[in-house]
């Protein structure tokens, strides 16, 4: 790659509600990761950080004048992204290792999955759910600050919280999770990770104090997700998002997580064939109804390992519960969920 070199945005900020006293032109002053024109270095130097995707300037647009520039604690990491140039960012893979969260810093932006869209706005955050394969049209004004978050730390919390609050796992529903009228706490702590991350000898970015403010981050986030998305349950009851039989064919699985049922059974269930069945899962959750059922067994199962109350239940009863006789197969899936086998769950 090109050697890395200072350079301003020179864009527009769009409000100083979005990370207070930080813009685009001074968010991570001290950590030029690279500069260039090149597309190629640009696509690895965001892939190094986020996930594999592709590149391409659009409307015969002028060479990219990209700019990274970020900093990281532990696992999480924080990149200021901005490519001087119409560009359009297409990611196809389903399988990947983050969550990536994105915080438009000044200029236009579009995220699009299918025939769901979001124009990303100052103050609010997408978040990008790793199953989901999605396309950004960014113009040349636009810059955004970027999060990776491993979906195993973040899984691990929303089970943790949902089980708290007696609340139901988030449903990202394979499109852009676009949070309007974010948590001024989560920005303004946010804005004070950036800046510490940042500064030269700051023990933000050592050991346990790192870690701490990774943790303190992500309740935070999970919480704020949490409050938005049990908003949006009144008004998925007016306006459903996802047709009635899919409903339908959840609530069947729900009801029947202990039970040896197949595909043919959701899809009866759900009253549709197992090929729309098939096709809208894929929709609406990105995978399969097999795997999506699979899905809900492992969260109820670490659920189940967590309660205090079932103390004295092994990792193969769980297994077995929940229609997995193969244990090595559950607890690689739980791994690849999770982060963390059911016997490390176990000993909590």
């Amino acid at each position: 790659m090109s050697e890395p070199k200072r350079s301003e945005c020179n864009h527009q900020w769009i409000g100083s509600s979005v990370l207070k006293g930080m813009g685009p032109d001074t968010l991570f002053a001290n950590h030029n990761l690279l500069v260039t024109r090149n597309q190629s270095y640009a696509r690895a130097s965001v892939e190094e950080v986020f996930c594999k995707h592709s590149l391409r300037t659009c409307n015969n647009a002028n060479p990219i004048n990209f700019i990274h520039r970020g900093a990281s604690l532990c696992s999480l990491t924080f990149n200021l992204i901005s490519y001087g140039a119409d560009v359009e960012v297409t990611v196809n893979d389903t399988n990947r290792n983050h969550y990536i969260l994105v915080l438009p810093l000044s200029g236009r932006a579009t995220v699009k999955n299918q025939d769901e869209h979001a124009d990303l706005n100052g103050g609010e955050i997408v978040v990008l759910e790793p199953l989901s394969r999605f396309r950004f049209e960014m113009q040349s004004d636009h810059s955004h600050l970027g999060i990776g978050i491993p979906k195993q730390r973040l899984n691990i919390l929303f089970s943790k919280y949902t089980q708290q609050l007696g609340r139901k796992w988030i449903e990202f529903q394979r499109k852009p999770y676009l949070v309007k009228d974010m948590d001024s706490g989560l920005l303004d702590f946010l804005a004070y990770i950036c800046k510490e991350i940042d500064r030269q000898g700051s023990i933000a970015t050592r050991g346990s104090v790192a870690a701490a403010i990774e943790d303190t981050f992500l309740t935070l986030l999970v919480s704020s997700l949490l409050e938005t998305d049990l908003s949006r349950d009144v008004a998925r009851e007016r306006t459903p998002a996802v047709p009635p039989y899919l409903r339908k064919a959840a609530l069947f699985m729900e009801k029947n997580l202990l039970e040896d049922i197949d595909v043919q059974d959701i899809a009866e269930a759900a009253g549709v064939s197992e090929r729309t069945l098939y096709h809208a899962c894929q929709k609406y959750h990105g995978v399969s109804p097999i795997l999506w059922l699979r899905t809900l067994r492992l969260r109820q199962a670490r659920l189940d390992l967590l309660d205090p109350m079932q103390f004295d239940i092994s990792v193969t009863e769980v297994s077995h519960r929940y229609q997995q006789c193969h244990v090595g197969r559950f607890a690689h899936a739980y791994f690849q969920e999770f982060g963390e086998y059911p016997s490390d769950t176990r000993k909590k």
